[in-house]
């Protein structure tokens, strides 16, 4: 059976849903939020504790994630700004088998900074470097899936997160 390819202006809410579904079949509440909330697409919450977290989510069929944009100089403060929640990276290259990579907010801040270090220090620029830094062009930054691998299928860090737990009967 061939697979329908999705949209580009889908991805997003396939991701999501899809995210929603797979939250819902493990027991949690999971409530997508209007498309217009700042930083959280899902809101999760266990019924067994009451306990609510939101959640972002960032769906592609490239195998690559856009996640933040900005620009050189003071990236990291802005990385630490604008991730303020855990994000659930969702690869719909395969409908029939969507992957799902959990990371926590302090690994993918460290992962994006990674990727911009890389871009600093490993690529060539046409430009001298202080002349990159001091330049308000806004940048993209894009994670890769190979950068988060060891996050597939790692439900549990939003599933056991401090006081998220269900409570022991």
């Amino acid at each position: 059976m061939q697979e329908t390819k999705i949209e580009r202006q889908f991805i997003g809410n396939v991701g999501m849903f899809l995210v929603a579904a797979k939250l819902s079949s493990m027991n949690m509440i999971a409530l997508p939020t209007s498309r217009n909330t700042k930083g959280y697409d899902i809101v999760v919450l266990n019924p067994q504790t009451d306990k609510g977290k939101g959640i972002q989510v960032k769906s592609s069929d490239k195998r690559e994630f856009p996640v933040v944009g900005t620009r050189l100089r003071g990236y990291e403060e802005k990385i630490n700004e604008k991730i303020v929640c855990d994000y659930v990276f969702v690869d719909v290259s395969s409908l029939d088998s969507p992957r799902f990579f959990t990371v926590p907010k302090n690994e993918l801040k460290e992962v994006l900074k990674d990727v911009v270090g890389d871009y600093i220090h490993k690529t060539r620029h046409r430009k001298p470097l202080e002349e990159l830094m001091a330049s308000e062009k806004t940048h993209n930054w894009v994670v890769d899936l190979n950068r988060i691998m060891k996050f597939e299928e790692k439900w549990q860090i939003i599933l056991n997160a401090p006081g998220y737990k269900a409570r022991a009967e």
